[in-house]
């Protein structure tokens, strides 16, 4: 297997862990029964959020995502606080 190869398999595999994680912790949020309906929605839409900006960060760090912010996940969750609390 080329280096390459080895590259390409290492960002698919961060990429699946990245889905799979959100896939668990959206499932977790749906079945807690403890937040109103308002409040599991934006906890669902804060992770999506974070997940995407995790694969533009595995994107951008191999070349194939020229506009990444680092500090975008920081104003999301601002955004975030100001519903949840």
């Amino acid at each position: 297997m080329t280096e390459y190869e080895k590259k390409t398999n290492l960002v698919l595999e961060s990429i699946a862990e990245t889905i799979m994680a959100l896939d668990e912790t959206l499932s977790q949020i749906e079945t807690s029964h403890q937040e109103t309906t308002r409040t599991r929605e934006m906890k669902k839409w804060y992770e999506e959020k974070k997940a995407i900006h995790e694969l533009k960060r595995l994107l951008y760090d191999n070349g194939k995502y020229n506009t990444y912010d680092p500090n975008e996940l920081k104003k999301t969750e601002a955004y975030f606080d100001i519903f949840i609390n």
